[in-house]
C-alpha cells in the first residue's frame, strides 16, 4: 500500500518496492507527486546515493546547489565522493 504524506506543498504517496520484496540493504521506491507539488523539503545526504528516473511529467531537481528543469526519461544521479 502507498504512504501518502501531505504537508504544504509536499504532497506524494510513496510505495516501498524494496522493502515488498524483502531488500534490507537496498532501498527502492516508486513516488508518485502531484502535480504543482514536491516530494519532500530540499534536502542533501552525505553518505547515501540516489538514483531518480522520471516516468512521466517534469519538474525541477536541485544538484549542488543548482536548479534543473527535468522531464520524462531522465536519469538523474546523487552520489557522495
Amino acid at each position: 500500500e502507498p504512504e501518502v504524506r501531505a504537508v504544504g506543498d509536499m504532497r506524494a504517496s510513496f510505495r516501498r518496492l524494496g522493502a515488498a520484496a524483502g531488500a534490507t540493504a537496498v532501498g527502492v521506491a516508486r513516488v508518485d507527486i502531484e502535480p504543482g507539488c514536491r516530494p519532500g523539503p530540499v534536502h542533501q545526504h552525505t553518505s547515501e546515493e540516489e538514483i531518480f528516473f522520471v516516468l512521466s511529467g517534469s519538474g525541477l531537481a536541485w544538484n549542488d546547489g543548482a536548479v534543473h528543469e527535468i522531464g520524462a526519461s531522465v536519469c538523474l544521479g546523487h552520489f557522495t565522493l
